[in-house]
């Protein structure tokens, strides 16, 4: 099936090796979904099927099963974006005729992800070892891998008849890069059309160069994208009754035959605002992380899983969904600037509290009468020039 959808954007979809006649009119959902803490995009496509072709005669097989997509503003080298699905699930409906909706959930066809479950080992050099797991296991070309530097050291990895995606998930909440970077993310997704594998932490991701900007207006300024509608969330309290401001946790350290604490700041952590939202007289003995277990070669402290749990509680201090026009090509992981209005009244385009900078951490793409991105922002506080008894960031993104 091919279907081109003119207006603001254009739409070109195709599933199966047989070609349907397909209104665009018949198109009532349309979403994919991009998220920080997924490893892969998913998609969920809801059509009318006027003629009952979708939902009770055209077989579901394999060739059904694959569907890919380009969208974007025009079908250019830099206006569009191509994703290939592999169909998980679908839901075919009929109330009281054969005409019924036809209603399908995917993610992004990778292969060598969930299948073969093998058990083996590697001794190497981290980055070296993910990069060959990437090009060799996934068949992302080598320009398109995007793994941390901090991981440029050698380290007994084991795979016990795991897939990639539990060995992945595992090394995400356990490495430390070499500077002592923690909370690393993993993505598969696509750019112009071709698959992109990243692997970096928090604070490697939170100091890139910014992507988009954005304004809350109805137009676009300048280089900035209208934001159309907002809403803002933020865990001031909530946060605070566990532990905000350091994080305390023990573990039995098989050496020494002793239970070790150790202590982790909050202002440790490079921040995206100049003040955390965490009050700046909180005690911080809040509650203590004790299951860890013991010691082992991998994990000696235990460093990476929790300073991975805190770090990621730390960056959804403040959330904000923005409602934006259709950006293919934003991603989980890149690094917007958000303005408001008040602040460029009255002189000072910072003076804002909630302006500044943010990191994606969901992308929703929706398609229906317009093309419009969804986007969920996440930083650690606020900027403000006014007296506050927050606690300032040590370290803030320039």
């Amino acid at each position: 099936m091919i279907s081109e959808l003119a207006g603001n954007y254009l739409l070109k979809v195709k599933f199966g090796g047989d070609d349907v006649v397909l209104n665009p009119s018949a198109l009532e959902e349309f979403t994919i979904v991009q998220d920080l803490d997924r490893l892969l995009p998913e998609f969920r496509m809801r059509l009318k099927d006027t003629t009952g072709d979708l939902t009770h005669t055209i077989p579901f097989d394999k060739g059904m099963s694959k569907v890919s997509v380009d969208l974007g503003k025009s079908l250019t080298e830099e206006g569009f974006n191509s994703f290939n699905f592999n169909v998980f699930r679908r839901f075919p409906e009929s109330a009281f005729s054969a005409t019924g909706y036809y209603e399908i959930d995917g993610l992004l066809d990778v292969k060598n992800l969930f299948s073969p479950d093998p058990c083996r080992a590697w001794n190497a050099n981290i980055k070296n070892t993910l990069q060959s797991i990437a090009v060799d296991e996934f068949g992302i070309g080598i320009a398109d891998v995007n793994i941390s530097p901090s991981l440029e050291y050698k380290k007994l990895i084991l795979q016990p008849r795991w897939s990639n995606v539990q060995l992945i998930k595992y090394l995400m909440a356990n490495l430390v890069g070499s500077g002592g970077q923690s909370a690393f993310k993993c993505n598969v997704n696509t750019s112009s059309g071709r698959l992109r594998f990243m692997f970096r932490p928090l604070d490697e991701l939170i100091q890139q160069k910014v992507k988009y900007k954005f304004i809350i207006a109805d137009t676009k300024y300048q280089d900035y994208e209208p934001v159309f509608t907002w809403s803002i969330y933020d865990n001031y309290k909530i946060l605070g009754e566990f532990a905000a401001k350091q994080q305390l946790y023990k573990y039995f350290d098989y050496e020494t035959s002793a239970f070790t604490e150790v202590t982790v700041e909050a202002q440790d952590f490079v921040s995206l605002s100049d003040f955390m939202l965490i009050d700046g007289d909180d005690v911080g003995d809040g509650n203590m992380i004790t299951s860890n277990g013991t010691s082992n070669e991998f994990t000696q402290d235990f460093a990476g899983k929790v300073k991975s749990s805190y770090q990621n509680r730390l960056n959804n201090l403040v959330m904000m969904w923005i409602d934006t026009v259709g950006l293919e090509e934003a991603h989980p992981g890149d690094v917007v600037l958000v303005l408001f209005p008040q602040g460029i009244s009255s002189g000072n385009l910072y003076s804002y509290q909630y302006s500044g900078y943010y990191l994606i951490k969901r992308v929703i793409l929706t398609v229906g009468d317009t093309f419009r991105s969804r986007l969920l922002l996440t930083r650690h506080g606020l900027d403000t020039d006014k007296s506050t008894s927050l606690m300032r960031a040590n370290k803030r993104v320039s």
